[in-house]
């Protein structure tokens, strides 16, 4: 209906009272009301929180009879709050945001969690932010976080599922580089753990004391294994410098900083960018552009390479006239939050660029493709394996114990939340550990054989430390079985190996609905 002629508020005298009605107003304005009369050329109503209102029929430019019935409160926080984080919502009543609605919030934890405000009072958009805050020594513990208001006499309540933590232990912040010396484009790499153990959803900021070495992002949030990254690039026609670089958290009470000293030097007068969104949940877009001496580059083929490797499927991309592209990624299903450092690479007039981003990359499974959990019998077998320690390729000798669970659980079909695996090598001069092991992507072989990749942070004597990308292979014949283990981290360290071992009595390869 509209207000042709001004007949709206001669149409409205025939509405009966206490009819729901939406008014637009000639400055665009939408009110959600509950229609009493029509008085003095005004209309009089109630809004969802009960308050009267009065509206001059000149300022009405249409009205619609038929609305959406209902009111809505949304919620959403981070997948982690550690000690402090914050929850925002909207709330609307017939798809329209209401505001001055105080939303009151409670949970289901033992301890309490606090909020700021609470109530919080939507503002002219519907929208509220409210800080929450975790006693500390809470361990990391699931959370349904309530948020409760009254539209048009009704109560609505939403939940946010969550987790949440506030470690009391000491918590430290390591820092390293992709290595010794950057060429144009490089990483830097960040862990934070408290009393040994990861954690997942600290925001760690990274700064550089030099202008010409820049961090993209320089801020971002660990994933499950307590890591998160930057892509560090070197601007155009830099000569051999060095820069700081440092990493800070707060947890808590607890502030943490690291600094590390990286040298580079970038003789190109080409400079690439990448653009794209912080965090990709199954599909997203990365963009970029190409210039040289500050011209675009047209028709220029960007290929993409990520650590750890493939997270994702990044296609290559082809500049355009403006020296832009843009391409498509894709997660795989069942991919947990993986901090993931994607450079891209182009080649003009003979002259290699190349540019760093950190994403992370996720595509969380409510199911699981199938069921596994493997072993070595014993604990032990005896292997050799091929090492690259800092660029120095050597052969040891050892004995080596291998577990990964990925989905299984007595009684039950799959589990998605059960994921872990580890290796352990020991020998006479050198051990090699892979712990906190978290899944990218699995698969089974029959009953007799499976596959899994996924991350993993390396312990033990050798100076080889940090994150490894890891490839488990096994074929199980009768009482033993094959491994393959390849594990390779970002400054080209890696640790390969194949032995035969017999199998614990533990395990097991089944579908689903064994």
């Amino acid at each position: 209906m509209t207000n042709k002629g001004h007949c709206i508020c001669g149409c409205l005298k025939e509405i009966p009272s206490g009819r729901s009605i939406i008014i637009v107003t000639d400055r665009g304005g939408l009110f959600n009301l509950t229609f009493i009369d029509v008085i003095d050329h005004c209309v009089r109503g109630i809004d969802p929180l009960g308050r009267s209102q009065i509206i001059d029929c000149e300022c009405i430019a249409g009205i619609d009879l038929r609305p959406s019935t209902g009111g809505n409160l949304t919620l959403q926080s981070e997948a982690v709050i550690v000690c402090t984080g914050f929850i925002s919502g909207t709330v609307t009543c017939n798809g329209i945001p209401v505001a001055g609605a105080p939303v009151t919030f409670t949970d289901d934890i033992a301890a309490g969690l606090t909020y700021t405000p609470n109530p919080a009072i939507t503002d002219s958009s519907g929208r509220i932010l409210v800080e929450v805050n975790i006693p500390e020594s809470t361990p990391e513990i699931p959370a349904n976080i309530i948020g409760t208001t009254v539209i048009n006499g009704d109560t609505i309540s939403a939940i946010d599922n969550c987790m949440v933590m506030c470690p009391s232990s000491q918590c430290s912040i390591e820092l390293t580089a992709s290595g010794e010396s950057i060429d144009c484009t490089g990483n830097v790499f960040a862990v934070v753990t408290c009393g040994g153990v990861p954690v997942e959803g600290v925001t760690v900021d990274f700064s550089s004391d030099n202008p010409n070495f820049t961090l993209n992002p320089t801020s971002d949030v660990t994933d499950s294994q307590g890591d998160v990254a930057a892509g560090l690039n070197i601007a155009p026609n830099t000569p051999s410098q060095v820069t700081n670089i440092t990493a800070s958290a707060t947890i808590g009470t607890q502030t943490l900083s690291t600094t590390i000293s990286v040298s580079g030097q970038c003789a190109n007068t080409c400079a690439l960018t990448l653009s794209s969104a912080s965090e990709i949940d199954c599909s997203g877009v990365l963009s970029g552009t190409l210039l040289c001496g500050g011209v675009p580059q047209s028709g220029v083929t960007v290929t993409f390479t990520q650590f750890p490797e493939a997270v994702a499927t990044i296609p290559s991309a082809t500049t355009n006239a403006s020296g832009n592209f843009t391409t498509n990624i894709t997660v795989p299903p069942g991919t947990a939050l993986t901090s993931t450092v994607v450079s891209g690479t182009a080649i003009v007039a003979g002259q290699t660029v190349s540019s760093s981003i950190d994403i992370d990359f996720s595509c969380r499974a409510t199911t699981c493709p199938c069921k596994f959990r493997l072993g070595v019998r014993g604990s032990s077998a005896p292997a050799t394996a091929n090492v690259v320690n800092q660029g120095v390729p050597s052969t040891v000798t050892g004995n080596i114990n291998v577990t990964a669970n990925q989905c299984y659980s007595r009684g039950e079909r799959c589990d998605p939340t059960v994921d872990n695996f580890s290796i352990s090598f020991s020998g006479a001069t050198f051990t090699f550990n892979l712990a906190q092991g978290r899944r990218i992507r699995f698969s089974c072989i029959g009953e007799r054989g499976a596959t899994l990749e996924g991350t993993a942070i390396a312990t033990g004597s050798s100076t080889i430390q940090g994150l490894f990308d890891v490839f488990i292979g096994f074929t199980r014949s009768g009482s033993t079985a094959t491994w393959n283990i390849l594990a390779t981290n970002q400054a080209g360290d890696s640790f390969s190996t194949t032995f035969t071992s017999g199998i614990s009595s533990e395990t097991e390869i089944e579908d689903c609905d064994d």
